[in-house]
């Protein structure tokens, strides 16, 4: 093994760092809209009137 060698890998510099970061990116809002389109679906205002009314009939 080379001494300068470290044990993390090579990703390179420059545009490949961005490609990465964009990628990261991505996924992470991706996963928001996901989330956020998950919970609005789940909590819909007629589940709600339905679970409200539940209690009063």
């Amino acid at each position: 093994m080379h001494p300068d060698s470290t044990d993390r890998p090579d990703y390179g510099t420059g545009a490949s760092q961005v490609w990465i970061v964009l990628r990261w990116l991505l996924v992470a809002v991706l996963a928001l809209i996901l989330t956020y389109v998950s919970f609005r679906g789940y909590l819909s205002p007629e589940l709600l009137f339905g679970f409200a009314n539940s209690f009063t009939c």
